[in-house]
């Protein structure tokens, strides 16, 4: 498969327009370092408004026999203290597959995930915009997977999105002899451009709360006196940015977005808007492989812009958001987010949102337990026996529901969904009297565990003095 060659003489850039394979910058031709990997691109890939800005893959690969596995090992670890050492020469090998040149870099140091606990990936190692990360495992270990593909914009840009790049990656993971036996989805990154809006104006209304949104934490960006974006959100996050400033000294990006985005001239105004989806997210919505990502990047899209987040025109009633007009600004988003995603699959799916099907009763009587010890232990109440103990927990559990009777027969049915267990059957007008049950309950617990209530309350008062 030949890579497309384009004509691209991008801003800021002097002389006449030269002949690159897509998606490769022109001071990447020829490559003044040995280290450069170019990026690859597919041939009659169709331009859209958008496609995925980054999408982290883990991998499960199977890398053949013990002695196959070790001759792979052996010329990693090769390149690996080659990079250590300022080796510029040895730390990169090639590898040929299909139609495929691919020129792989390995770093100095290997990738740590998870915080302190989780894996180690001993290699990391660039090919054409993809970012690979092998842990040092001949095949992969229960639930952890062994190799994490970290597809970058640039590439993503070029080939279509991951539908298309996805080809490049699997010709990539067999050329270095590997057999994916599963994949699944870390991170997407969805995004769409446009221009002739003013970024600055977009964001004033964000500034004046024009919009309804999931997400509580929030930001805005500037430039001096003017905004330049915002994000809102923390894990799944929406960010909506200056593209034309944030590209000001990326030439080779601007130059993608130039032939791929903006019509092949640079625009007075480029705005992008963009959705991170975590891991998380993706699994309560019921995608945990590609291919599921792959059939309902549609119905998550129109998730995205139509629940999740949104721009209205105007400040939105609070506890009225649904009767907020959405915004012309917005609307076009909206469009341009659908547009793209619904060509990814023929029969696209609806996402779904799993509920948790098992609850720990226990946990949860000890967590408001723990509630009531911090409540004693703020007032300074001295307890001389188990039950004025009790009396008192039972007391202040009466008095909160009292005050919201009037809405806890809703609470309740909105829990026994997300626990998917039958809805209670509470009338509030039945009068509930827990101070009278508690003086006829019994002690289930042990006195020890008493005991060390008595030793934590007394804990937390200390704190509180």
């Amino acid at each position: 498969m030949d890579c497309q060659v384009i004509k691209i003489n991008p801003a800021g850039c002097e002389g006449p327009a030269v002949s690159i394979p897509r998606g490769v910058c022109p001071n990447n031709i020829p490559p003044s370092n040995p280290k450069t990997t170019p990026i690859i691109g597919l041939n009659g890939i169709k331009k859209r408004l958008g496609s995925e800005d980054r999408v982290v893959l883990s991998l499960y690969v199977n890398w053949g026999s013990d002695e196959a596995w070790n001759s792979i090992e052996e010329y990693l670890d090769a390149c690996k203290e080659a990079a250590q050492n300022g080796d510029i020469v040895n730390d990169h090998f090639t590898r040929k597959e299909q139609a495929f040149d691919f020129n792989f870099e390995v770093h100095p140091n290997g990738k740590k995930t998870g915080g302190r606990v989780g894996p180690l990936y001993a290699w990391r190692m660039d090919s054409g915009g993809v970012r690979l990360a092998i842990a040092r495992t001949r095949t992969p270990k229960k639930e952890m997977p062994n190799v994490i593909v970290d597809c970058g914009s640039l590439f993503l840009m070029c080939n279509g999105g991951i539908r298309g790049g996805w080809e490049i990656v699997r010709a990539m993971i067999h050329a270095l002899g590997g057999e994916i036996l599963e994949v699944k989805v870390s991170r997407v990154d969805l995004c769409v451009d446009l221009v002739g809006w003013d970024i600055n104006e977009i964001t004033k209304d964000f500034f004046l709360r024009k919009y309804v949104s999931r997400a509580r934490l929030n930001s805005m960006y500037r430039n001096g006196w003017n905004y330049t974006g915002f994000s809102c959100g923390k894990g799944m996050v929406f960010r909506l940015y200056d593209k034309l400033e944030e590209t000001e000294r990326q030439p080779e990006k601007r130059q993608v977005l130039i032939a791929e985005r903006w019509g092949g001239t640079l625009p007075d105004e480029a705005i992008r808007a963009e959705f991170q989806v975590d891991r998380q997210t993706l699994k309560e919505r019921g995608i945990d492989t590609l291919d599921d990502y792959i059939e309902k990047a549609y119905s998550l899209s129109k998730y995205l812009c139509k629940e999740w987040f949104r721009m209205t025109d105007d400040v939105p009633e609070v506890g009225h958001q649904e009767r907020s007009i959405t915004s012309e600004f917005w609307e076009l988003v909206s469009a341009a987010f659908l547009s793209w995603t619904k060509e990814l699959t023929e029969n696209p799916k609806q996402i779904e949102r799993r509920v948790k099907t098992e609850a720990d009763p226990s946990a949860l009587a000890r967590q408001s337990v723990g509630c009531i010890t911090s409540i004693a232990a703020c007032t300074g109440i001295q307890f001389e026996s188990e039950a004025q103990l009790r009396r008192y927990i039972f007391s202040h559990v009466d008095a909160a529901v009292s005050e919201r009777l009037d809405v806890l027969g809703q609470l309740m049915k909105k829990k026994a969904r997300v626990y998917n267990s039958k809805v209670p059957n509470f009338d509030k007008a039945e009068e509930l009297d827990f101070v009278t049950e508690a003086t006829e309950f019994k002690a289930e617990e042990p006195p020890k565990q008493i005991n060390e209530f008595f030793d934590f309350y007394e804990k937390m008062a200390y704190d509180y003095r």
